[in-house]
Order: structure tokens, then sequence, then C-alpha cells
């Protein structure tokens, strides 16, 4: 984590991938699923894709640990060009799980990776509408990551539908 915060994105991955492929080998499924989870980074969620695709190949499809990995694994995929379906479906996915599961912090990260990708695809209205219940469950289960990107999509998507003097919140 350290390296991505220094700016060193591709040594951070290589770490990753390196821990991600030792447990595997030990077969340190919670491990695995910790490294495939991690979310702190944008940049570092996409670069770890295909150990999200990894690691849903070692955990029970519809259980916790698949619900912390599509929410990653659904964000990486929704940030490409093509993608918007496959990375939604993915972490609405994740977002059932976590509901299921009461996973609020999960879920809040969630509907925050969801707000973030309506908002590269311009869909400003799905944006809000997602971002605010970020904000609203992350404040409540006291996740500041979650509340703060969820403050930042519901703000751009206010400024994008002409509303910039909600903005503000």
């Amino acid at each position: 984590y350290a390296q991505t915060v220094l700016h060193q994105t591709e040594h951070a991955i290589s770490s990753f991938n390196r821990a991600f492929d030792f447990y595997a080998s030990a077969g340190n499924v919670a491990k695995v699923v910790e490294i495939a989870g991690y979310g702190h980074s944008g940049e570092l969620i996409i670069g770890l894709s295909d150990l999200a695709r990894r690691a849903m190949e070692m955990v029970d499809l519809d259980s916790h640990d698949a619900g912390q990995i599509l929410a990653n694994h659904g964000y990486a995929l929704g940030s490409t060009t093509q993608g918007y379906q496959d990375g939604m479906a993915a972490m609405e996915r994740a977002l059932a799980i976590n509901q299921r599961e009461s996973e609020q912090v999960l879920e809040a990260r969630t509907q925050a990776n969801m707000a973030n990708i309506h908002g590269f695809h311009l869909r400003w209205t799905e944006c809000l509408e997602i971002g605010l219940l970020a904000v609203e469950h992350g404040t409540i289960v006291d996740d500041f990551q979650s509340e703060m990107r969820g403050r930042l999509w519901v703000s751009n998507s206010l400024i994008a539908i002409g509303e910039a003097n909600q903005a503000a919140i």
C-alpha cells in the first residue's frame, strides 16, 4: 500500500501479485480474498483485476468472500470503455451479497464504486442516486473512504445536471 501512496503503483501491483501467488499456492483463501478485495486505490484495483478473477475461482460464488471481491472486480471491469454492463453486473451481485450478509462497510464501498462507474460513463442520474446512498451508508458505518467517494460523485453529478448550487453537500 505504501508504494501506491508514493506513486509506485507498478511496484505495488507486482508486490500484490507475488503475495497473491504465494497465498494461492499455500491454499490460504482468506489472504487471497484480502488481497483481491483490497480497495483503497482505483488505480490499484484496476491493476489487480486479474487477481480478482483468479480469486473468484477459489471461493463460493455467492459467499461473503465473493461479495468482497466482486466490488473491486466490478470497478475494474466498469472502468473500461466497453465494460459498463459487466462491471455493473458484478457490483450488483456484490451489493446483493453484502446486503444479505449485513456487511454494511462493504455495501457502502460497493455503492461508492458503483457511483464511480456510473460517473465514468456519464450516467449522472444513476451516479447521483447511488452516490447519495454511499454517503448515507458510509456515514452510518463511519467509513470515510466510501463517504468521501460518494460525496465526490454526488457533487460531480449535480454539476453535470446543472445543479451546481446544490453540490456543496
